[in-house]
């Protein structure tokens, strides 16, 4: 084992810590780190360039947000909006406006590249996957609930196209690893951190394991090739073919949560520039939280696109529920 490896696997991986975020093993200059299918945490392939070449390195602990010093602070916020597509698609996650967000920002040249999920669609296992335009990004719409690819991976695809306006779509522990990135002065991770654009989080109470998931369904004569839709409101809302729906307690996936999440306190993505979810809004809106000038931005852009429809009705006291209740949780 390396020294970088050594500390990920004493401090993080063997503590259960790892977030599955993919962080490490995006920006590691010789593809030392790799998750195979199914583990809790990466892989170490036995070269490292600090340890082989005497390269001075430690770029994957620089950006795990399980090492970071201190505790993700609270994330500021300048506005709270509820909005939603004008023309609705029918993969979309509540009200559609990240999606209308990023595409609107694809079209208009302000970004080349969107980094987030997309999903099998018989099997619900969720891909990592970099949209480089807005057609791709809505077929790839909808939020996931069950982790199988390390998302901030993917950078390194993004780097080989030298893309450099890109998004990344994620939950919190995903936003706090882009935030690390993005701000970085490491030498190694300085041009991944210029790619990266704009941060957006989604509201998240936790993450579960996809074979533990869909083990769990099938416990409950739930087919993954008949899900259309999936949502968390308190509970496991499954939308099945034909419309109908059904609510599953959130406990009985107890056992199907990434032991990551049991230490993360952040449901709504502090380090984000737009966090968003569909808690605190009327069903069919997004709630989003601005938090910086360039989620701002970013907004306004859309808007000006006049396919996005906004208001100011959210209730706050309910998003401040889930956030209080998973920092006692954690």
């Amino acid at each position: 084992m390396s020294e970088c490896s050594t500390r990920l696997r004493e401090q993080v991986w063997d503590l259960g810590r790892c977030s599955g975020c993919g962080g490490c093993v995006g920006i590691c200059p010789a593809d030392a780190l790799y998750f195979d299918i199914g583990e809790m945490h990466p892989r170490f392939s036995g070269y490292c360039k600090q340890e082989t070449d005497g390269v001075s390195c430690n770029a994957c602990n620089e950006v795990c947000p399980r090492l970071a010093e201190t505790a993700a602070p609270v994330g500021s916020v300048l506005r709270v909006v509820a909005a939603k597509r004008e023309v609705p698609i029918s993969q979309q996650q509540s009200g559609g406006a990240v999606t209308y967000i990023l595409a609107q920002a694809l079209d208009a040249g302000l970004l080349d590249g969107v980094i987030t999920m997309s999903v099998d669609r018989f099997s619900q296992a969720p891909i990592a996957v970099l949209n480089t335009s807005s057609g791709q990004l809505i077929e790839s719409a909808g939020s996931r609930y069950n982790w199988n690819a390390p998302l901030l991976s993917v950078l390194k695809e993004a780097n080989r196209w030298r893309l450099s306006r890109i998004a990344v779509v994620g939950t919190p522990c995903i936003v706090s690893a882009a935030r690390m990135i993005a701000e970085s002065s490491h030498d190694l991770v300085v041009p991944y951190g210029k790619m990266i654009r704009l941060i957006v989080g989604l509201f998240c109470t936790e993450s579960f394991d996809h074979m533990a998931f869909i083990q769990t369904l099938a416990e409950k004569g739930i087919s993954t090739g008949d899900i259309t839709g999936m949502d968390v409101k308190g509970a496991l809302v499954v939308t099945l073919r034909g419309g109908v729906q059904q609510k599953l307690p959130l406990a009985e996936f107890e056992e199907a949560i990434r032991p990551g999440c049991h230490v993360c306190d952040d449901f709504s993505a502090g380090d984000a520039d737009i966090s968003a979810g569909s808690v605190g809004t009327a069903g069919g809106w997004t709630t989003l939280l601005i938090r910086t000038k360039t989620g701002e931005q970013f907004l306004q852009d859309a808007v000006l696109g006049k396919g996005l429809l906004i208001e100011e009705n959210v209730d706050m006291e309910v998003v401040g529920k889930f956030e209080k209740e998973k920092k006692e949780r954690s």
